[in-house]
């Protein structure tokens, strides 16, 4: 919860800060499905804080088609619901992420994203063993991927669908809103 809280006020201080020198940024909140090798599905909370990179680097030499199309992305990830092993054993996962995003306009309304970065993967696993806990954790650094799509909703607001490989045993199926200002 600590990195919860974390984030978000990171997130609102990045927000304030640069609110009146970028257009277009965005706060996400997503729900989501982790999967966990050898555990059953969890439940995951993501929290994303985007910025266009046009605004951001108006100097870029990149086409118009493509500069128009490309968000950085900072992100965090937790669990609410830890996945567990059909024995005494529980995952908890928390990652910190930086992405490139590339969206693809399909429509008006509908766009296909694509995702690459870096992520900093904590995790831990608690054995329950005659009511003692043991604890094994790590950390790692690894190339996430993801993809999925967002469909406007408002000016304002996009109903989002992604899928996202977090480390080699963790990944994340979610949905939620990307609220724009």
């Amino acid at each position: 919860m600590k990195y919860l809280k974390s984030t978000l006020a990171a997130a609102a201080l990045l927000t304030s800060a640069n609110a009146s020198a970028v257009e277009g940024q965005y706060l996400g909140a997503q729900l989501g499905l982790s999967d966990v090798s050898a555990f059953n599905t969890g439940l995951a909370v993501i929290a994303t804080y985007g910025l266009p990179v046009k605004s951001l680097l108006p100097d870029l030499q990149l086409p118009d088609n493509v500069k128009d199309n490309l968000n950085l992305e900072a992100e965090f990830t937790t669990n609410l619901l830890s996945p567990a092993s059909s024995g005494s054993l529980e995952a908890t996962v928390h990652t910190f992420g930086g992405y490139g995003v590339f969206n693809l306009p399909v429509s008006p309304e509908l766009s296909i994203r694509a995702r690459a970065g870096l992520v900093l993967a904590l995790i831990s696993v608690d054995f329950n063993f005659i009511g003692a806990t043991v604890s094994s954790s790590d950390a790692n650094i690894n190339l996430s991927l993801g993809g999925g799509i967002t469909y406007k909703l408002s000016d304002k607001m996009n109903f989002i669908a992604e899928y996202t490989i977090l480390d080699s045993d963790v990944a994340n199926l979610s949905g939620g809103v990307q609220l724009r200002f």
